[in-house]
């Protein structure tokens, strides 16, 4: 839910990490990168490649390694997928990449 105080702005469905591996608790978005190249493994894979499973847009926490970005599987929304990552389909991941600044607190709930 994408919430101002307590109005409820607008709700995505989202995926989240296989076996509960995404953390729970308050985060803060740190930074914000468009076409975002994915490491995996030592490996730097471009935005452009099929094969960057981040989609358009990151949102990373000041966790490490953990955000908000896009995805290659928006069949498998709604579902406990990723490796600990929120995941969005590709145009809600970009509406809401404009829409919140850095700085902005992510509260993730069990």
């Amino acid at each position: 839910m994408l919430r101002d105080g307590e109005e409820v702005l607008k709700t995505y469905i989202v995926s989240t990490g296989a076996h509960n591996s995404t953390p729970a608790g308050t985060f803060k978005i740190v930074n914000k990168i468009k076409d975002p190249t994915w490491f995996k493994e030592g490996q730097a894979i471009p935005s452009t490649s099929p094969g960057n499973h981040l989609g358009p847009r990151w949102m990373g926490f000041d966790r490490k390694s953990y955000g908000i970005h896009g995805t290659v599987e928006p069949q498998k929304l709604g579902q406990q997928v990723s490796a600990g990552c929120i995941r969005m389909k590709n145009e809600e991941v970009k509406e809401l990449f404009e829409l919140i600044p850095v700085g902005t607190e992510v509260t993730i709930q069990n």
